[in-house]
């Protein structure tokens, strides 16, 4: 793990940062509270007076999973969708796990969601910055910060966010935010053709002649023990096999499909239920290799999306389990997502 991913997954680090901005709203609240009304503000800039497209260039920089990627991705395209904007998604600068080359890296995975068919490498959105109209999508959004709450309820209704993201909270907690968003990765989220000949051909092998199939999900020791400041909180494995004997009695499921990076579970799992545990083996979960970055990537996607083709679900809740909600739209006959807070 690089330095700056120690960084952002260290909670001591995050609680410092929370009291700092604290003592900012105490002693220079006329200073924080203006960077904080306008910190998600979109300028449009103007170069072609005769264009009617307006573009707004979403610029991912860091280390977060694909599958999050995705899910910020969605949340621009509600905004861009509302306000007319064409969203075009740039991750060819800077650096984020799965890059090898100076490359678009949305696009190794996905179509450009609302140009689908036109690729966007560097040169065109350079091309697009010099001559066209366009937004920047701010790297700084307000909504889910910590110090919201610190601030006047009125000063939040006089000056509300540009744009706000659901949590994953709001996917399992509110079904027509669930619909929505389902409705809109059906419409904009678009595999490149060679990744889903990729992931039809893992669930053809993997589950398409298993009968009913339980997806199970859940994150690995060392996120549960690293308790990344202000992410789901995991549920024990002895939960998840409780729930999993519930489905067995209620559902009667055939197999278990078993997504998570955590071979003592896989092995635990093989114990109690023996020759019931399918799992698609990722090989390359060290993305320090240039080479395997793709591959990580694409093991990754598929892993999600051989769990939205279950017919039950179990999981943790978190980016993943929450992209496979969406992937599944609505199709299984039975979910259950361990909501239990937040780390802090």
């Amino acid at each position: 793990m690089s330095f700056t991913r120690k960084l952002k997954s260290n909670r001591i680090i995050y609680a410092i940062g929370h009291k700092l901005n604290l003592f900012c709203l105490k002693f220079h609240p006329i200073i924080i509270s203006f960077r904080y009304i306008f910190a998600d503000r979109i300028k449009l800039v103007v170069n072609n007076k005769k264009s009617k497209t307006k573009y707004l260039i979403f610029q991912k920089i860091d280390f977060t999973g694909l599958m999050t990627h995705m899910l910020t991705v969605l949340g621009w395209l509600k905004y861009a969708e509302e306000k007319g904007y064409t969203l075009v998604v740039d991750m060819s600068k800077g650096e984020n796990q799965y890059k090898d080359v100076n490359e678009n890296t949305w696009e190794k995975y996905y179509l450009q969601p609302m140009m689908q068919g036109v690729s966007i490498d560097e040169n065109e959105v350079n091309r697009i910055l010099k001559n066209e109209n366009f937004s920047i999508c701010p790297s700084y959004t307000r909504y889910g910060y910590s110090f919201d709450r610190y601030l006047p309820r009125k000063m939040l209704k006089l000056f509300p966010p540009v744009i706000t993201f659901p949590t994953t909270h709001d996917y399992t907690a509110d079904e027509k935010t669930q619909a929505y968003y389902e409705q809109l990765y059906n419409k904009y989220i678009k595999m490149q053709p060679s990744v889903i000949e990729y992931v039809e051909s893992e669930y053809n092998e993997l589950l398409k002649n298993e009968g009913k199939v339980l997806g199970v999900l859940i994150r690995g020791s060392a996120y549960r023990d690293g308790k990344p400041f202000n992410h789901n909180i995991q549920p024990e494995i002895e939960d998840v096999i409780a729930k999993i004997d519930e489905y067995k009695e209620l559902y009667n499921w055939d197999k278990i499909y078993f997504a998570s990076e955590e071979s003592k579970y896989e092995e635990l799992l093989n114990e109690r239920y023996p020759n019931k545990i399918i799992v698609n083996k990722r090989h390359y979960k060290d993305n320090s290799i240039a080479d395997t970055k793709y591959q990580a990537g694409l093991e990754y996607l598929s892993s999600m999306y051989l769990l939205s083709r279950c017919q039950l679900l179990v999981a943790g809740l978190c980016g993943g389990s929450q992209a496979a909600i969406l992937m599944n739209q609505h199709n299984f006959e039975h979910a259950y997502v361990f909501d239990i807070g937040y780390y802090q």
